[in-house]
């Protein structure tokens, strides 16, 4: 047990060090965005890249999950498993690419379609490689691969948007080149060449399509969950207002970075623990100390949004404080959700993943077409988080039915101080309002001090030892 959790420290540790400080400037590059790029541009922007990430589970058939999963098992060739993903990859590719060919137009997007197409290309090996990399134990090489995409994506961002102001353009560029960099990198350091042969396993080609492709309507309902409410948005209110909308989702993916980072050591542990007599106690462990942690987050970071927007966006971007608090509660939902799907990939159930999904994207599709005429922006940021809360307490249920999970903490305390600083929030002046927000992160803090302090201690002495 004690190896587990140790495991899981270290790996989320080697994943914190490699990539907050890089994710932290990705953050601070939002000024620069706000003051080079119209809300206009950026909601275009912001288009592009969510219909990316809506096309590539398709084309690719969320293959790069099944290259993970399979990787670490014992009872495949990783020459089989790399083999076929790559071959799946190209094949996705080949039809995209006739499809754009013979399908003219592309609605928003036309002028950057084929922007789009390097991006979606470059993104879908790039995940590829990584997931590999994880897989084959170099976490190290993996998590230097998150600096490389941060410099190599800020570097570009630096000479395309403000030396050449090339705009909408330079971004999707400077992305396109960032992958690029990676996808070599994380071939080098696989040395992948070795594991490509010329007649790979049909067999277990099957295996792992029939592993992923129940992984791809759940990643389409996950996406109608997190990202269709741009559309709505953009369909609603315009292009102008989704750019505000993406903007105001900025501060929130700090904690889509902090999950990012622990849940990438989390699915390595969910898979090793799986069959481990401390599987049960293991996950409810982790599940309570996550909810704990990402709600102290979540707090501590209303506490700073108004002064934030006030003090360092451009002026067309100033309203976007109203809707941060409801895109804070819908990630910290999300992530918790994201937290819990790891034990069914652990057992192989994808199949419950996507049922789950689907009743949270019905959920979000219904009330973002309702909720945003009358709500406007903020009707999609309240879809979104109450989407995610049903999907969570679905999934949450069903584990705890089938005696994988407990439950080990009183939840109470988080809800009410979550709805008091609510209500704080819009209630009152900006400067009270942060005051008043402090306090109670403070004693969000205090009540659950014990569990807070284990963990800085069991980081402390990993640093320590790490450090001898």
């Amino acid at each position: 047990m004690r190896r587990a959790y140790n495991n899981l420290l270290k790996n989320s540790l080697i994943f914190t060090l490699a990539n907050f400080g890089n994710k932290l400037i990705t953050f601070i590059m939002v000024p620069l965005y706000t003051y080079v790029l119209e809300p206009e541009a950026y909601g275009t922007i912001d288009i592009v890249t969510t219909t990316s990430s809506l096309v590539i589970p398709i084309v690719f058939m969320c293959v790069s999950d099944a290259v993970m999963r399979y990787t670490m098992s014992t009872k495949y060739e990783k020459e089989d498993i790399l083999t076929n993903g790559i071959f799946i990859y190209f094949q996705g590719l080949l039809i995209t690419f006739f499809a754009m060919l013979l399908f003219g137009r592309f609605p928003i997007i036309e002028q950057y379609k084929w922007f789009f197409f390097g991006v979606l290309a470059s993104n879908g090996l790039l995940l590829i490689f990584n997931q590999f990399l994880r897989s084959i134990d170099k976490v190290k090489e993996f998590a230097i691969n998150g600096v490389l995409y941060t410099f190599s994506f800020v570097s570009c961002n630096i000479i395309f948007l403000l030396w050449l102001k090339r705009g909408i353009n330079g971004y999707l560029c400077s992305m396109i080149i960032a992958n690029t960099i990676c996808i070599i990198y994380a071939f080098i350091m696989a040395r992948a060449w070795r594991y490509l042969v010329k007649h790979p396993s049909k067999e277990v080609l099957k295996i792992m399509l029939k592993y992923s492709v129940p992984l791809i309507p759940n990643s389409l309902m996950w996406w109608i969950m997190d990202a269709s409410d741009k559309f709505v948005i953009a369909y609603f209110l315009g292009v102008n207002a989704n750019g505000i909308y993406a903007i105001a989702k900025k501060l929130p993916t700090i904690i889509d970075t902090f999950h990012g980072i622990f849940n990438q050591a989390w699915q390595i542990s969910a898979i090793q623990e799986n069959d481990t007599d401390n599987a049960i106690e293991f996950t409810s462990s982790i599940y309570k100390t996550y909810t704990i942690l990402l709600f102290c987050v979540v707090s501590l970071l209303m506490v700073v949004s108004r002064p934030m927007v006030k003090y360092l966006l451009a002026a067309e971007y100033s309203e976007s404080w109203k809707y941060i608090p409801l895109l804070l509660l819908s990630v910290a939902l999300s992530s918790l959700s994201g937290l819990l799907s790891a034990n069914f990939i652990a057992n192989e159930k994808t199949g419950i993943i996507f049922k789950t999904t689907v009743y949270g994207a019905i959920i979000n599709t219904v009330l973002n077409i309702v909720m945003i005429p009358i709500m406007g922006i903020n009707g999609a940021a309240f879809a979104t988080a109450f989407s995610f809360l049903v999907v969570l307490l679905i999934r949450e249920q069903r584990i705890i039915k089938q005696g994988n999970l407990l439950i080990l903490f009183k939840r109470k305390t988080i809800i009410i101080i979550i709805i008091l600083e609510f209500i704080v929030y819009y209630m009152l002046s900006m400067w009270v309002t942060v005051g008043i927000l402090t306090l109670l992160t403070v004693c969000l803090i205090f009540c659950y001090r014990d569990t807070i302090l284990t963990i800085i201690k069991s980081m402390t002495e990993k640093i320590k030892r790490r450090g001898a």
